[in-house]
């Protein structure tokens, strides 16, 4: 079906990142996805008051997807891009967890470096389902205290994704907002849908 991937080729370079300025903008004012056709309506960038109809289709024989516009382009628009970026930051659910999961990684990459604490802190393991690896990540926390050579003690334990470790005194501010959006997202489960 429809991914990032097969989006993406079906549109130039330069119309993808037009679409991303124009989805950024608020322009796609309606998307549904039919079997092998994704629909929508996006505003024209010059004109607010009018609107293109846009579609992709989605042959499944050859694996490619098909962008059309009623706009003056007919293919290859911005319009299709925005329609696109739209599906997969709002619709595709794939996309969209690995949207929050590469957001929530980046913090980590640019925080400062640790410096020798006594108090605990927690840790986020990710892991895939062995069953189903494409179907969701299974959310591990642990709490750890960080040694004076800089790498973790060996004691790890186990904490349970719920309100009450957000009380606890090693929780940071970042911390709070991952417990509170796998909670609010997730039912208190700690699998991640791709």
């Amino acid at each position: 079906m429809f991914n990032k991937t097969n989006l993406q080729a079906a549109l130039s370079k330069q119309t993808w990142a037009k679409g991303l300025r124009l989805h950024q903008s608020s322009s796609v004012v309606s998307a549904a996805l039919n079997e092998q056709v994704l629909r929508g309506s996006v505003k024209s960038e010059s004109n607010r008051s009018e609107t293109y109809l846009t579609r992709f289709e989605y042959d499944e024989s050859r694996g490619k997807a098909q962008a059309y516009c009623n706009c003056y382009l007919k293919y290859d628009c911005k319009h299709a891009a925005a329609l696109a970026h739209h599906y997969l930051e709002r619709m595709h659910v794939s996309s969209a967890s690995n949207n929050s999961i590469q957001e929530w990684l980046n913090n980590f990459s640019s925080q400062e470096p640790l410096v020798f604490q006594q108090k605990k802190a927690l840790l986020y393991f990710l892991n895939q389902n062995n069953s189903l690896p494409d179907d969701y990540l299974q959310l591990a926390v642990k709490s750890s205290s960080l040694k004076k050579s800089g790498g973790w003690s060996r004691t790890l334990t186990y904490e349970n994704l719920d309100s009450y470790l957000i009380k606890q005194p090693f929780v940071d501010d970042q911390d709070v907002q991952i417990i509170s959006s796998v909670i609010r997202s997730q039912h208190y489960s700690s699998d991640i849908k791709l």
